[in-house]
């Protein structure tokens, strides 16, 4: 029998195996460019921490340089279509950005105290003063900006997405990080200053954002006009665009794009899920616009969708209605632009398609699909497309009307109550609705909170955990209920039963799990998905063709 800490630890390699090998590289990497940096520093000044220094900025050259890769989309998508992308998780590219500037802090850190113990043992030896080292040359000033750079883009991030107010004015914590980020610019010109080697180090990332700048420049700022915008569900926008004149806008399904409006700024672009079909005319996003979504939520009121709540008029015993405004990060309190009537006036542009990891599903011949909450949205794409190609599967060849036959879907999607099952109910049911497509799809939804009515003085709602309220289900011994052609859950999906099953029933296969959502969701997911794997592993050596391969990509942007 296996110590249960053994046990804990192959639970966690399962997990973390991958990214704690590309961070061990990583590390291996900083501390062989620290060794040839210190060693080519040896005997070049008398000072004794003159090496130290300059092995730490040998990766601050390295480190300063990569950080662009990390944060290059069209490169990355790229990327995604090597034989790397089994490799290198591309999806955990914000979290590569971070741990890089982290290794920049440190070695930034390193570098100015072991030049500033320097500065002191020559102030001591030769009379020169500190001050007059650190500040007297080109050397010294642009370390220091550099680092007051560094220090604003790192605190802009940290408040990315809070509020600054400053004498009663409100600034949108995001846009400040934008507008901040922007001092990477100069900060590269001033490393080119500082370093005389810096340039060399610097040339491979700056023509790869060359590259990226000419392709956005080809395809983005592409102005759309709205066909419709609704509200669906819980706060969700529906948007339905299509391009300005004759240019057609092509994607794939599961693909994302970044949505600019200049009549709320020029600066920001977000990023959302396709959610309509390629074979469609148009493309369509479904957005979450609660009133606390500062960008959102502008969208949302100039499109004439504002929330409203009922008001008692002054002197009057009716009531009037008013709509909701959130407070403007950029404008005084309390005002906003008025709505538009006319949607097709409203300017919105567009940046994309960029590829994502949803778009590999028509790769496998059985899928899992998982959403959560909004994370439901790339797979509305697929499923959607999905009914399309079937309707015309008539005008196909033999061979591409078999490879559609074998297409298996296994969708889940799991969500707080029913009102955010209402989001997009309406279109999943259009999409199940096609008799063409019950031997190829099952939906499971799960319902992880309880909503109770108090009668006709209000609604009270009762949020329970889902690992309590599954305890409850299961002390209960609470069937599956299927209804509108899917089957209805409460509680908390069992991944390892789950998974298990779906396994038996397509023994030899590899089976693609795509997952949009939380973090906690994708972790017990991703672990199913791994013991399961392992499981089949330590199988008979004779039953390797009948084993199920499970391969897990988490969509992340």
């Amino acid at each position: 029998m296996r110590h249960p800490y053994i046990a804990k630890f192959n639970e966690w390699w399962l997990w973390k195996g991958p990214r704690v090998t590309i961070i061990t590289a990583f590390v291996l990497v900083n501390a062989g460019v620290w060794i040839y940096g210190y060693c080519l520093a040896l005997g070049v000044d008398p000072a004794p921490y003159y090496p130290y220094a300059k092995g730490f900025g040998k990766t601050l050259n390295v480190n300063c340089s990569f950080i662009l890769i990390t944060v290059l989309r069209n490169t990355l998508c790229w990327l995604r279509s090597t034989p790397l992308a089994d490799v290198i998780p591309l999806d955990d590219n914000i979290a590569m950005h971070k741990l890089v500037f982290a290794f920049i802090a440190v070695g930034g850190i390193m570098h100015a105290v072991f030049h500033y113990l320097d500065f002191g043992w020559n102030e001591q030896r030769y009379g020169v003063s500190t001050g007059h080292q650190a500040f007297a040359n080109l050397a010294g000033v642009t370390g220091h900006l550099i680092a007051l750079m560094m220090l604003c883009m790192f605190l802009s991030a940290v408040f990315m997405r809070k509020y600054f107010t400053f004498r009663r004015f409100r600034f949108d914590g995001y846009r400040t990080f934008l507008l901040v980020h922007k001092l990477w610019m100069p900060c590269f010109v001033l490393l080119w200053l500082h370093g005389p080697m810096f340039w060399a180090f610097s040339l491979w990332p700056l023509a790869f954002i060359g590259l990226e700048k000419l392709v956005q420049k080809r395809r983005a700022k592409v102005d759309v006009v709205v066909i419709d915008s609704k509200i669906v569900g819980q706060d969700i926008l529906a948007l339905k665009m299509k391009m300005q004149g004759k240019r057609k806008f092509n994607y794939k399904a599961g693909q994302y794009l970044f949505l600019n409006c200049p009549d709320i700024t020029e600066l920001e672009w977000h990023p959302f899920t396709i959610t309509s079909a390629p074979e469609e005319a148009h493309f369509s996003c479904h957005i979450r616009a609660r009133p606390d979504m500062d960008w959102c939520y502008k969208l949302r009121t100039l499109l004439g969708h504002a929330r409203t709540e009922v008001v008692p008029k002054e002197g009057r015993q009716s009531l009037v209605v008013r709509p909701v405004v959130k407070k403007s990060g950029n404008l005084e309190a309390g005002e906003v632009k008025p709505a538009k009537e006319d949607k097709a006036q409203i300017m919105l542009r567009v940046d994309g398609p960029y590829g994502s990891p949803s778009e590999e599903v028509f790769d496998h011949s059985t899928v899992v699909l998982v959403g959560a909450g909004i994370g439901v949205t790339p797979f509305i794409s697929i499923l959607k497309s999905m009914t399309i190609r079937v309707k015309q599967r008539e005008g196909l060849s033999k061979e591409a009307r078999a490879e559609q036959q074998r297409l298996k879907i296994h969708f889940f999607w799991v969500c707080r109550d029913e009102q955010e099952l209402s989001s997009f109910k309406d279109l999943i049911d259009a999409v199940i609705s096609n008799a063409d497509l019950k031997d190829h799809v099952v939906l499971n939804t799960y319902t992880t909170g309880v909503w109770l009515s108090a009668g006709p003085f209000g609604v009270i709602c009762i949020a329970v955990h889902a690992d309590a309220l599954l305890r409850i289900s299961q002390e209960l011994n609470l069937k599956k209920v299927t209804l509108h052609a899917y089957n209805q859950y409460s509680g908390k999906p069992n991944w390892g039963r789950i998974l298990k099953e779906i396994a038996g029933a397509h023994q030899g296969e590899e089976i693609g799990v795509f997952m949009c959502g939380p973090l906690p969701l994708a972790h017990d997911l991703n672990l199913a998905c791994k013991r399961q794997n392992h499981m089949a592993a330590k199988g008979k050596p004779g039953d390797k063709e009948n084993r199920t391969i499970f391969k897990f990509k988490k969509e992340n942007f």
